[in-house]
């Protein structure tokens, strides 16, 4: 069906937008290793200078009103050339995909040590798929439900856990290298915020384009102060010792003990990441099967669906041999390659669309709209 079939509100996408940067939670480790107890800073940094990036995706939604970012693609930089980044940014959703499902297996492991985290990602995997087959606006809607139950989880264990807080954890400040920090705030930039490039395949459906500013822009605010929040209570709680484990949140919620009655509260935390997860990867799996029906001219992405998934899933497995790796990866290598995507592409394709004057009635096909599901 074409995009205007399926239709995104306001709000909507609001929520979608926060529940994807809140599905990075996860692996807020990934930072704190980095900037230790600057972490809080290092997200505040992060959040104010994805502005400005984000800021150039809502002027391609808008430019382009109607088509997703492989379209744009073809129209700015020409068939060839376009298809060339199309199948970069192919590739670029994919690993994300991958790297998402292979953070959910190693989180679930926390609690199920015994089972193969291949069998968590098959179940997650096929729910996912199966979003995508009734298409990504009952997701939409869904969306609101998954980021309150979120913020209530987020909010509530920052004030049972507040009388055991020390806040002289944060203290002294910006003792560590400038080097570690610079790399902090480049990692928490382009991972949890400007990740949202992605959205650039959604912005299509939203039945207001000229509400995209405002709901992007909230939309990374409430996602951002999810961070914040989370970065601020396990360092208050776990101080020096936070840095040593691989779910810092999991750890400092365990600690939760109201009159021997409500204890154990990491089982809400386990739900909660699991559920936003679960809106990261429709997205980013949504991404990558449109990307690809595209790509291949087909009519609607449905028979891509189980494939793509069944090799994500296989890729998952093999992408890193453990979590030590993947923890590696995504504080060196992935954050430079991911730097191209979110914000070199986008600024040359928005420059390149102002020097050519586009878009213009003479070079967008009448059936840019028509690769999607049927």
């Amino acid at each position: 069906m074409n995009y205007e079939a399926s239709k995104i509100s306001q709000s909507e996408l609001v929520y979608l937008i926060g529940a994807f940067i809140q599905g990075s939670v996860i692996f807020i480790s990934f930072i704190g290793n980095l900037t230790k107890h600057d972490t809080w800073l290092a997200i505040i940094s992060g959040f104010i200078i994805s502005f400005p990036i984000i800021a150039i995706y809502i002027v391609l939604g808008k430019k382009f009103a109607g088509l997703n970012l492989i379209a744009i693609l073809e129209i700015t930089f020409g068939k060839f050339l376009g298809k060339v980044v199309s199948i970069l940014y192919l590739c670029f959703f994919w690993m994300l995909l991958v790297f998402n499902l292979k953070g959910l297996g190693d989180f679930l492991l926390f609690f199920m040590p015994e089972t193969p985290s291949v069998f968590f990602i098959v179940i997650f995997i096929t729910v996912c798929a199966y979003t995508l087959a009734v298409g990504i606006e009952v997701l939409a809607r869904l969306s609101f439900l998954f980021v309150v139950v979120a913020l209530l989880t987020i909010c509530s264990t920052f004030l049972f856990l507040l009388k055991d807080m020390n806040f002289s954890n944060f203290l002294p400040i910006f003792v560590i290298p400038w080097q570690d920090f610079l790399h902090g705030i480049h990692v928490v930039t382009v991972v949890p915020f400007c990740e949202i490039v992605v959205f650039l395949m959604v912005f299509p459906y939203v039945n207001n384009i000229n509400s995209v500013a405002k709901s992007t822009t909230i939309g990374l605010v409430l996602g951002g102060i999810s961070f914040l929040i989370i970065a601020i209570r396990n360092t208050a709680i776990l101080g020096s010792t936070e840095f040593i484990w691989s779910s810092p949140s999991l750890q400092a919620t365990r600690l939760i003990n109201i009159g021997n009655i409500l204890t154990r509260m990491d089982i809400l935390i386990a739900i909660g990441h699991t559920i936003l997860l679960f809106v990261k990867c429709s997205i980013l799996y949504h991404a990558v099967v449109v990307s690809f029906s595209q790509l291949l001219c087909l009519r609607t992405y449905l028979p891509v669906i189980i494939p793509v998934g069944g090799i994500s899933v296989t890729l998952s497995m093999i992408v890193y041999e453990s979590t030590i790796d993947h923890s590696i990866s995504a504080q060196n290598t992935w954050p430079i390659v991911a730097t191209l995507f979110v914000v070199v592409f986008p600024s040359i394709l928005l420059l390149t669309a102002a020097m050519r004057n586009l878009p213009n009635s003479d070079v967008i096909p009448k059936n840019a709209l028509n690769n999607d599901q049927t």
